[in-house]
């Protein structure tokens, strides 16, 4: 009888390279999350006001700041794109984000938010007092307060221009330790320029961008928007897409919508 062993399993050469494949992309998801392009916005405003302020700051505070800074505006975009997951899937500028095309979990989502913010606040806090205190106001204003309230009144951009323009503040508490007078005329510059007083959104705007459940002017539409046929959507799916219609602020959706936001659905229920 002739003896046989038991080989060790092999693993497929091919195993490494799909584990790779595999985690590429999340990682470029949860940078998404992050809104790369806002948050290096914010870190130039903030460069700004402490080019600006008198004195000079150690090099560890300045990165610590810094980088505290933008992880912290990192937490709070992915937290808003968490919690408006629902919202970004009816709308055709937002719905290809990673958590309405179902790409990332929302609870991954929320976990990664809450992790930024609970590495950021601190090393913020460290720069001094009042930068944490400036950066944690942010977070909370942002995410608590302007993304909640932008469901129900126009109103929310004013709450929303305060932590956008908070960086240069920020960045001024950063050299001087404290917010000056220097520092609220940065601050006033800048929230002058994000107040709704100072905005006009032109009606193309709003057709892109509009969505049902939003009605701050940044979203808000007097018209449902039109999505135009693609190849690869079967005929069918388009004439269910063009069946929907608007009545008053009530929208009727149809199965392809219900089927996008079927992936925020786990954040719905959580919210409520």
């Amino acid at each position: 009888m002739a003896n046989t062993e038991l080989l060790p399993a092999r693993l497929p050469a091919s195993l490494p390279s799909r584990a790779r494949s595999r985690g590429l992309p999340l990682v470029a998801d949860l940078v998404a999350l992050t809104k790369p392009r806002i948050t290096a916005m914010v870190i130039l405003t903030e460069a700004a006001g402490l080019w600006l302020a008198p004195g000079h700051a150690s090099g560890r505070a300045l990165g610590l700041s810094l980088i505290g800074t933008a992880l912290i505006v990192g937490a709070a975009n992915a937290l808003n794109m968490w919690w408006e997951c629902d919202v970004d899937a009816r709308m055709e500028r937002t719905r290809n984000r990673p958590l309405p095309a179902g790409r990332l979990s929302p609870d991954v989502a929320l976990a990664f938010g809450l992790a930024l913010a609970v590495v950021s606040a601190p090393m913020l806090f460290l720069v001094n007092l009042a930068t944490g205190l400036l950066g944690l106001v942010a977070l909370v204003s942002y995410v608590a307060v302007y993304t909640p309230l932008k469901r129900h009144t126009h109103l929310a951009l004013l709450v929303g221009a305060v932590p956008g323009a908070m960086p240069p503040l920020m960045g001024w508490s950063t050299v001087t330790g404290s917010v000056g007078l220097g520092g609220f005329l940065l601050f006033g510059v800048l929230f002058s320029g994000r107040s709704p007083t100072s905005r006009r959104y032109p009606s193309s705007v709003r057709r892109t961008t509009g969505a049902p459940g939003c009605k701050s002017s940044a979203c808000s539409t007097a018209s449902a928007p039109r999505a135009r046929p693609s190849r690869s959507m079967p005929s069918s799916s388009w004439r269910r897409l063009c069946s929907s219609r608007r009545s008053g602020s009530r929208v009727v959706t149809t199965k392809w919508q219900q089927r996008a936001s079927e992936p925020c659905s786990s954040r719905s229920r959580f919210a409520a």
